[in-house]
């Protein structure tokens, strides 16, 4: 069965037995093997939570021109996951609220002379510049 899995996926004999060994773990322990290299599940996100997702969106919305992955992750571990009810509430990284913007359509960008905020308002309000020209200055902070 992970030989056809692989042939389907287009990979090897190195894939199949991986899928055969992660098949051999969840029988054996009934936990989804984990990534040794990030260390971490991959089997949710807070972002697919409805409730979250709307309080994350609406936090965004109202504080849109100063908001960085900074702030997010300070107002998601101090207001949003508390509310959740788990104890100890969990935390997210700045680079899980940095990756959690990316999600939503927002690219953060830091301009020359202007305050920090979102390139995706910018766009909306028709402020930044066509994709022919060259905005000195602008520059990925992701």
């Amino acid at each position: 069965a992970s030989n056809i899995v692989t042939d389907v996926v287009g990979k090897g004999i190195y894939h199949a037995r991986c899928v055969r060994s992660w098949a051999h773990d969840y029988v054996t322990t009934h936990q989804i093997p984990y990534s040794c290299r990030r260390h971490h599940a991959k089997i949710w996100s807070f972002l697919w939570d409805k409730n979250i997702l709307l309080q994350v969106k609406s936090y965004v919305r109202k504080h849109k021109w100063n908001i960085t992955p900074y702030i997010l992750m300070v107002h998601m571990n101090e207001v949003i996951l508390p509310g959740l009810g788990f104890v100890p509430s969990p935390t997210i990284h700045i680079n899980t609220a940095r990756n959690y913007l990316k999600e939503l359509g927002y690219i953060y960008a830091k301009l020359r002379g202007q305050p920090k905020g979102l390139k995706q308002v910018l766009i909306e309000r028709g402020l930044w510049p066509n994709e022919g020209l060259k905005l000195e200055g602008a520059r990925e902070v992701m």
